[in-house]
């Protein structure tokens, strides 16, 4: 039986619990951006989930820039993507092949009071989608890139993942055209554009919190937005703007 927890954890039970999975410290002074609703007793079982999770923010704005009636969240983690998506998608499936981190991520939605919108499914992605052929709207695609290892570097090494982001790209092109994939702020340009199948548009996003680039979104389908309306100038930021303002770049 699952141990209950409590509604709030004190500093030194998160310090004690990250200890023991081997956590950087600069992860758990950033939990709040991770969750907001953290110390309402957000669970993170294992070092993986700490250094995966988009930050919030971030997720609630590709959300926002995903919304639609189906959208599938392949790996989904402790559940910090599809419980944005539960607030801007009708359904949300959300799949992960780790049971200690699909439990968390049922456990964070109940938090955040978005599980009655998402369908937690245990198994690997890539032997699921094809159920989904031509059933679902949107799939959003953040698999784990190797934690914080991956920033030794000028680039991100996709040669180290298990699969190739080409491959993993091409794989989701036959359930839906509309993809969003987050990848490493390290990501190249060269390598990102090479993944993409020849003749097809698409939009490269620069997610930055507090004037840092945290990650990249890149997005397909009719995810990418307009040419013409996004180069018009911001004359204003909003404070949410200043602290998340998404750089874009665009290969026809």
């Amino acid at each position: 039986m699952r141990r209950k927890r409590s509604k709030r954890q004190s500093s030194t039970e998160v310090d004690r619990t990250s200890c023991n999975l081997k956590v950087h410290p600069k992860y758990i002074a950033q939990r709040f951006r991770l969750f907001s609703k953290f110390e309402q007793g957000i669970s993170l079982s294992d070092s993986e989930s700490w250094y995966s999770v988009l930050p919030e923010k971030i997720a609630s704005h590709v959300a926002s820039r995903c919304s639609c009636d189906v959208i599938v969240d392949p790996f989904a983690g402790a559940g910090g993507s599809c419980i944005q998506f539960a607030t801007t998608c009708t359904y949300v499936i959300a799949i992960e092949n780790v049971s200690s981190r699909l439990m968390d991520a049922k456990h964070n939605a109940e938090i955040y009071q978005v599980s009655n919108n998402i369908d937690f499914i245990l198994g690997d992605a890539f032997q699921i989608f094809p159920s989904f052929i031509g059933k679902v709207d949107v799939i959003f695609i953040a698999p784990p890139w190797g934690g914080p290892n991956y920033e030794n570097g000028d680039f991100f090494n996709f040669g180290r993942f298990q699969y190739r982001l080409s491959e993993i790209v091409d794989s989701f092109l036959q359930v839906t055209e509309n993809l969003a994939i987050s990848l490493p702020r390290s990501s190249s340009p060269r390598q990102i554009a090479s993944a993409i199948p020849e003749g097809r548009l698409f939009e490269v996003e620069y997610n930055y919190l507090n004037d840092k680039c945290k990650t990249i979104t890149v997005y397909l389908g009719s995810l990418v937005k307009s040419l013409v309306s996004s180069m018009i100038p911001q004359q204003s930021h909003s404070s949410e703007d200043r602290e998340m303002d998404n750089g874009q770049r665009y290969q026809p």
